[in-house]
């Protein structure tokens, strides 16, 4: 769970807006954090996520790389619909590197297909857990 001041460095990043080019989080849950302002990032080119829970980005970035690092699970939390609306306002025309870990289902590869026609780059990485507790 995140303070105020946790949303106070977030929303900090809109001064930033002409001239922050890349952005990375980690382990961050972007709950009750209003992330209608990262459109405002004009410079941003790259997006990094990783390890991060509850982000729902409502308007349409455009970015030219993006990394998805998130680790979620896709029967219990999200169906595909619910997928297709996080990740939608991160795709855009101006892709053309994109980077999986775990998310992926067919719609969001549909998502994918229809939303970035110039994507150059598509890697899916795998993260194998083995439990030792029996």
């Amino acid at each position: 769970m995140y303070t105020r001041s946790g949303q106070k460095v977030i929303y900090a990043l809109e001064f930033r807006s002409g001239t922050l080019k890349e952005l990375k989080f980690e382990y961050f849950d972007f709950q009750d954090i209003d992330l209608s302002f990262m459109s405002k990032l004009d410079r941003l080119e790259r997006l990094e996520l990783d390890s991060c829970e509850r982000f729902l980005f409502t308007k349409k970035l455009r970015l030219k790389e993006l990394v998805l690092g998130c680790v979620i699970d896709i029967d219990g939390d999200y169906d595909d619909n619910e997928l297709k609306m996080m990740i939608n306002p991160l795709l855009s025309e101006e892709l053309y590197k994109l980077e999986f870990t775990y998310i992926v289902t067919p719609e969001v590869a549909r998502a994918v297909g229809e939303s970035c026609p110039n994507l150059k780059y598509l890697l899916r990485r795998f993260h194998i857990f083995v439990n030792y507790h029996h």
